[in-house]
């Protein structure tokens, strides 16, 4: 049973977090096993929102912190502006942009 597994991560400290994948998973199951640890439960339908799913749990686990996540989608000719203000004594950061599809003239512009 899982609840025993669970249990004895959480005795040791160990978060468990669970993560439901497409229409069919079973979301109460992954959410019982969290949240018998200090996990979290994720769910996404498509393979491609993993993305911000494991971008947020890495910056959980390396202490690195979280500025923004946005998730959203663009039509062809599309354009989306976003600021993040980061403080003057933060010596590096890491900016990650995706998207499913076609390669068909995206541009990204840091600055």
């Amino acid at each position: 049973e899982s609840s025993g597994f669970a249990t004895s991560y959480r005795d040791s400290g160990i978060a468990i977090h669970t993560l439901a994948l497409g229409d069919e998973a079973d979301l109460a199951t992954m959410q019982t096993l969290s949240s018998k640890t200090s996990g979290s439960t994720f769910a996404t339908a498509r393979p491609f929102g993993l993305v911000p799913i494991f971008v947020r749990l890495l910056a959980e686990v390396t202490d690195g912190g979280l500025l923004d996540l946005r998730e959203g989608s663009l039509l062809p000719g599309q354009e989306r502006r976003a600021s993040a203000l980061v403080d003057a004594t933060v010596t590096s950061a890491t900016f990650i942009a995706t998207w499913d599809g076609a390669d068909e003239g995206q541009t990204l512009i840091l600055r």
